[in-house]
């Protein structure tokens, strides 16, 4: 991990570009699904047990199980301080993981810390 810091470190003093614009953005949307419920799987990872727990029931008698909620998606939209012609109109859709807010921040230390 220290390796790759310092790596992100030696990026950063090499080329320091403009920090960008970003704004955080709330999106409220209404969504609904028809799910299954599963009975509950065993409490095991021994081989054949997956085998074993799909073959117990018969999934055609299973009923839906409707799932529906609002729901809050966040976002944030950064303008880039480097216009590519060709793009001006293109928006980068990227899509993260778990802790990206803590390795958002982590990033946005080294590359725009100018």
């Amino acid at each position: 991990m220290a390796l790759a810091i310092a790596g992100l470190a030696a990026l950063t003093q090499a080329r320091c570009s403009p920090k960008p614009l970003c704004k955080e953005l709330v999106f409220t949307i209404n969504a609904a699904a028809n799910n299954t419920a599963l009975p509950p799987y065993p409490n095991s990872t021994g081989p054949g047990v997956l085998f074993q727990y799909l073959s117990s029931f018969d999934a055609s008698a299973l009923g839906p199980a409707p799932a529906a909620g609002t729901f809050n998606i966040s976002a944030l939209y950064c303008e880039p301080t480097t216009k590519v012609k060709g793009r001006e109109g293109t928006i980068q859709y990227l899509l993260h993981g778990l802790l990206s807010n803590k390795v958002r921040k982590l990033i946005s230390s080294f590359f725009f810390s100018c």
